[in-house]
Order: C-alpha cells, then sequence, then structure tokens
C-alpha cells in the first residue's frame, strides 16, 4: 500500500468525514469523492435548503475549472449564511480551492477540506436545526463525539477563526464587552491590511517580472537586473523600517510629554499628601477628643438605661407584692374552704364507714334472697309436680272405682254363682275345693285394693293441705322489704359517690391554684 493510499485511508476515517458520511448514502473512499461540491451541497440543503438550495453547481466534475469554480460557489453561499443566519464573520483563512481542484489528494488539500467541512459543522450545530443535528452527533462512535466536540470548540469559541458581529445589539452592548470586540476587530484589520499589502507586493513583483520577460525578449543580449521581487521587497523594507522608526520617535516624544507631565502630577500629589497628613493629625486629635465624648455619651446612656430598668424593675416588683397579697387573701379563702371541705369530707367518710355495714348486710339480704326465690321456684315447681301428680292420682282413683266396682259386681255375681254351686255341691255331693280356692283368692285381691285405695287417699289429703299459705305470704313480704332496702342502699351510695367526686375535684382546684401560686412566686 502506497502512502498516498495510506494518507487517503486516514482522511477518511477523521472526524469529520466521518459525520458528512453519517448523512450521506454514497460511500467516501477518497477527497475526490467530496472534492467535487455535490455531496457537500446535499449535506448543505438538509441544514437550511432554502439558503444552500440554489448553488449553482457546473455537471463537468472532471474539470479543474468548474471544481473549483463550485467549491467557491459553496464557500461563498457559506459565508453569506454565517452573516446573515448566524450574524457571524468568518476571519479565518479561506481554503484554496484551486489546490483543492488540481491536487485533491494532495496532503495540503486535506487541510483545506478539512477546514470547509469544519465551517459546515459550524453551520450544523448553530442552525435552526442544532438540536437534531447534536442528537445525531451522540449517536456516532465515542472517539468521534470527541473528535467533533474539539472541531465545535474550535469553530465556536475561537475568535481567530469565527466572530461575533451583533450588529443589531451594539448599541445595547456594555464597555466591557465592546473593548474586546473592538480590539478583536483592530487586529483582523490589521492583518486584512497586511495581507492586502502582501497582494499588492506580489501583483507588482508580478507586474515587473513580467516588463522583465518582456525587455528580455526585446533585448536578448540585456543583462538581467536584479531580482524585480527582491529589489522591490528591499525597498518596501527600507520604507516600513523608516516608518517604524518615525512611529518610535513619535511615540518616544509622546511619552517623555507624559513622563513630565506625570511628574507635575506627582509634585502635586506630594503637596495633597502632606495637606493630607496635616488634616489627618487634625481629625486625629478631634477623633480622640470625639472618642472620648462619645465614651462619656455611652456611659451616661448607661447609666440612664441602668436606671429606667431599675424603675421599671420597681414598678414591676410593686405590681407583684400586690397580686402576692391578693394570692395571700386568696389562699385564706381556699384554706377555709379546704377546712370546711375536709371536715365534709371526714364525715361522708364515717356515712361511708358507717354505710358499710349496711352494704354488708345488703349483700347478704341479697344472697339471701335470692336463696329464698330460688327456694320459691322450686317450691312452685313441686306445687306444679304435685298438682300433676294428684290429677294422676285422682284418675287412677277413679279407675281404681271403676275396677273396685267392677270386682264387687264380679264377686257378688261370683258368690251367686258360688252359692248355686254350694247347693248343686249339697245337692251333687259333689267336692268342688278349686271354686273355694278361687273364692279365697278375689277375697285377698279385693283387701289389697281397698288398702292401697286407702293410701291413695291419705296422699291426696296431704297434697291438699301441702305447704302453710301464711308462710309463702311471709316469703313474699320478706322479699318486698328486701327490694325496698336494695333500693335504698343503692340511693345512698349514689350519693356518697357524688359527694366524692365533688370533694376530689376541689381538692385538684386547691392544688391547681395552690402550684399556680407557686409558679408565680418563684418567676
Amino acid at each position: 500500500m502506497s502512502l498516498l493510499e495510506r494518507s487517503s485511508e486516514d482522511f477518511v476515517k477523521t472526524p469529520l468525514v466521518v459525520w458528512i458520511q453519517s448523512y450521506l448514502d454514497t460511500p467516501i473512499k477518497s477527497n475526490t469523492d467530496i472534492v467535487n461540491g455535490v455531496l457537500l451541497k446535499d449535506v448543505l440543503m438538509l441544514i437550511d435548503h432554502a439558503t444552500f438550495s440554489g448553488i449553482p453547481l457546473r455537471n463537468n466534475v472532471d474539470d479543474i475549472t468548474q471544481r473549483a469554480q463550485n467549491l467557491s460557489e459553496i464557500l461563498f453561499t457559506i459565508k453569506r449564511f454565517y452573516q446573515e443566519k448566524l450574524q457571524q464573520l468568518i476571519v479565518m483563512k479561506m481554503p484554496d480551492v484551486l489546490l483543492l481542484a488540481k491536487e485533491p489528494e494532495n496532503e495540503l488539500s486535506y487541510s483545506e477540506m478539512s477546514s470547509i467541512l469544519l465551517l459546515i459543522l459550524g453551520c450544523a450545530i448553530q442552525c435552526e436545526m442544532k438540536e437534531k443535528f447534536i442528537e445525531h452527533i451522540t449517536e456516532l462512535d465515542v472517539t468521534v463525539q470527541r473528535g467533533l466536540v474539539a472541531y465545535i470548540q474550535e469553530i465556536t469559541e475561537n475568535p481567530e477563526n469565527v466572530i461575533s458581529y451583533p450588529v443589531n445589539d451594539i448599541p445595547d452592548m456594555s464597555l466591557e464587552d465592546l473593548i474586546p470586540l473592538s480590539l478583536n476587530l483592530y487586529y483582523r484589520v490589521q492583518r486584512v491590511l497586511e495581507q492586502r499589502d502582501e497582494y499588492v507586493e506580489t501583483i507588482l513583483d508580478l507586474a515587473l517580472y513580467n516588463n522583465n520577460e518582456d525587455t528580455m525578449k526585446e533585448s536578448p543580449n540585456a543583462h538581467p537586473s536584479l531580482s524585480p521581487h527582491s529589489s522591490f521587497r528591499s525597498q518596501n523594507i527600507l520604507q516600513a523600517n523608516r516608518q517604524k522608526v518615525f512611529n518610535l520617535q513619535s511615540e518616544l516624544d509622546d511619552r517623555s510629554v507624559a513622563v513630565a507631565e506625570m511628574n507635575k502630577e506627582i509634585n502635586q500629589l506630594k503637596q495633597q499628601l502632606d495637606n493630607i497628613r496635616r488634616e489627618n493629625k487634625r481629625l486625629t486629635t478631634e477623633a480622640a477628643w470625639v472618642t472620648t465624648c462619645r465614651d462619656e455619651l455611652d456611659v451616661a446612656k448607661t447609666q440612664l438605661e441602668n436606671f429606667n430598668k431599675v424603675n421599671a424593675e420597681n414598678a414591676k416588683m410593686k405590681e407583684r407584692i400586690r397580686e402576692l397579697e391578693f394570692c395571700k387573701n386568696q389562699y385564706d379563702e381556699l384554706k377555709q374552704q379546704f377546712e370546711l371541705i375536709y371536715e365534709a369530707k371526714v364525715e361522708l367518710e364515717e356515712k361511708m364507714a358507717g354505710s358499710s355495714s349496711l352494704i354488708d348486710q345488703y349483700s347478704k339480704y341479697e344472697e339471701t334472697n335470692s336463696n329464698l326465690q330460688s327456694q320459691v321456684d322450686a317450691l312452685t315447681q313441686e306445687r306444679e309436680d304435685d298438682h300433676i301428680r294428684i290429677r294422676e292420682l285422682v284418675d287412677q282413683v277413679a279407675k281404681l272405682s271403676r275396677e273396685k266396682q267392677e270386682s264387687m259386681t264380679a264377686c257378688s255375681t261370683m258368690n251367686a254363682e258360688l252359692n248355686g254351686l254350694r247347693m248343686q255341691k249339697q245337692d251333687d255331693g259333689i267336692n268342688v275345693p278349686l271354686l273355694v280356692e278361687y273364692n279365697q283368692t278375689s277375697s285377698t285381691d279385693l283387701l289389697r285394693l281397698e288398702k292401697e285405695n286407702k293410701q291413695l287417699s291419705l296422699i291426696i289429703d296431704n297434697l291438699k293441705t301441702g305447704i302453710p299459705v301464711d308462710k309463702i305470704k311471709q316469703l313474699k313480704e320478706s322479699n318486698e322489704q328486701m327490694s325496698e332496702n336494695i333500693f335504698q342502699y343503692k340511693n345512698m351510695i349514689t350519693t356518697l359517690t357524688k359527694i366524692r367526686n365533688i370533694v376530689k375535684n376541689t381538692m385538684i382546684e386547691i392544688g391547681l391554684k395552690s402550684y399556680r401560686n407557686f409558679m408565680d412566686k418563684k418567676e
């Protein structure tokens, strides 16, 4: 791989070319691909279509002249965009479009093309769609981003390349902003004048050189004179040196005059300094006297303030004494109330102590009442059970009476039959022991039934007599009396509880008043 190919590949990998390539569909393989200006115009139209769409480009991109004209048109439109849209002036050396058109793969051509790409980058990051272009830059590789950041700082912050000229804002600019702007413009104008002089000298040298060539052609035997370029350059240098000497002499004279004026000013300042020193001594003396008076005045003010404070404290103490007397009277009244309340409390406690026995009796009566109530309930239940049993026994007695009647009827029938049989026996003389045995058994059953009937009658009589009515009435009266006693005891307990709460609240109020009086005394 040749050195030229290596340089071309390195140029294509530079951050500016990579950034331009990110907006193009056609790959850039060398500087020759973009030196014709067509691809550059496509990128510029993305920045501002209205401004850059009217760039007239020549179609024959292989012609050196047309390529140079295309680049010149692009640079002219870029300068107009900076001036009209961005309010900036390009002061950097413009790229050599002739060199780019002739030798695009030269090292110098790479540098010139980088300058054009740098100007395009400045247009992109300062146009109306700068956010879009900046966001696109952040999507590139990190190394490319770092390189582009350095180029952006160079095109926006370096006054050697571009300067701002806010014409509309100049009347509103402060002196601090105008001074650096004026100095920068002054140095730029000076450099432009120097470049103009160099170009004029170059033009004169070329004109003299052409005249000498014409003279040499007309008179070949003529001896060539010294180099017109060198002779004219020497004269210009001598004239420039003389001008510099004259300027230095003028500057020296001006500085001598300035030194003399400064000496006069120094003498005047010395006199003023002496006057100021004397005035300072006088003012120092007066200041000492004023300080003494001020100190005495401060002492008097301090004494007056102390006197006022003492008077105020005295008035406060008098007011406090009156408050203490009032509190003392209140304390005496509260003390008397407390003694009365304490006596009432003692009486109530005695009453409560006496009522405790009543409460115990009440609890005992209540327990007895509950026991009696349970007994009454049990007796009532037993009475109901007895009534049920009585009904059952009455039914049984009635049943037994019917059975007895039936048995007696049967017995009479059987007796009649027995008599008939007995008579028949006597007539027939037959032995009938079975009938006799049957008659005996019936008699036994009849006796047993009569005995049970008597027992049931006794039970019914006992149940009818039952519990005495007087005892039930006595239990009811005792129950009613105990209920009245319970109601009275409850009322007494409620009254004692209210009195106890009143005594408790009174004691709390007395304690709070005593605490407040104590805190007031403490303050």
